[in-house]
């Protein structure tokens, strides 16, 4: 089922090779010299053949991957997307997502706007093109560190968002 929050049809950069979506669109063009601006965002259940290819994208964004596997190309880098993934891109960072047909992705986006989000991401280690991890829901035969984002910043042992930052996105 594809549902979108609005009567309206959802914004064509939304891929249609889900099974399920629940997306919310805002203002897709504020202000220009907005500090911050949420456009767009949702949770997308993956068809097995998912894959979205992209040289640019008119947004920042940050995508957490909830559930499933698959490939991720981002700014010339290949990496493998597992539960516990967190990405962005945006304008100029080309990516390519691609779904494991055995194991669909399911994953949470938010798109935004402005110069306050960009440092935000900036602060995080999670600058357009970047990789982190944060802890998956339900992730077996891991034992949960003490704080909630994985970072280079803290005493946890894998490099990912700073701890201190990440309630700030």
């Amino acid at each position: 089922m594809k549902t979108g929050t609005r009567s309206t049809a959802p914004p064509e950069f939304f891929s249609l090779q889900v099974r399920e979506a629940r997306w919310f669109y805002l203002d897709l063009a504020p202000p220009p010299g907005e500090p911050l601006a949420v456009v767009c965002g949702g949770c997308e259940h993956c068809d097995a053949d998912y894959a979205m290819h992209r040289t640019t994208f008119p947004y920042l964004a940050i995508e957490f991957v909830a559930r499933g596997r698959g490939t991720l190309r981002l700014g010339g880098r290949s990496m493998d997307l597992t539960p516990g993934a967190v990405f962005s891109y945006g304008p100029e960072v080309a990516h390519d997502i691609v779904s494991d047909p055995a194991d669909p992705l399911v994953k949470y986006f938010v798109n935004f706007t402005g110069g306050r989000g960009l440092d935000l991401l900036d602060r995080c280690g999670l600058g357009p093109g970047a990789l982190g991890r944060a802890f998956a829901p339900a992730e077996r035969g891991r034992s949960p560190c003490k704080c909630s984002v994985r970072s280079s910043h803290s005493a946890c042992p894998q490099p990912g968002i700073a701890p201190d930052r990440a309630a700030e996105l």
